[in-house]
């Protein structure tokens, strides 16, 4: 059981808790796995951030936020042409020098 001491309060509008929603529907360019989702397998919070879901999905649900197939979805993409370089990882000398 989760030890409620350590729990925090936190009072949303709808226009907040839409928000939160939507921030944590943001997907990665390849479109197949969420920002939220690569953050917490990058800090190892996997159950945590599935647990958040969860309790906000819960709330859009109690208060009448779309959810799922009726909520959108947002992607992160380049809006404009990048500019690219060639960069030298690592420098070492010795092997431009041909005996």
């Amino acid at each position: 059981m989760a030890d409620d001491s350590n729990m925090s309060l936190l009072e949303l509008n709808k226009i907040e808790l839409i928000h939160l929603r939507d921030l944590m529907s943001v997907l990665l360019p390849a479109g197949d796995r969420f920002v939220s989702q690569a953050l917490a397998d990058s800090e190892n919070r996997v159950y945590d951030e599935q647990t958040l879901w969860l309790k906000i999905h819960a709330l859009c649900k109690l208060d009448g936020v779309n959810v799922g197939e009726l909520a959108p979805d947002f992607v992160v993409e380049s809006l404009t042409p990048q500019i690219m370089g060639v960069v030298q990882v690592c420098v070492n000398n010795d092997e431009d020098i041909v005996e």
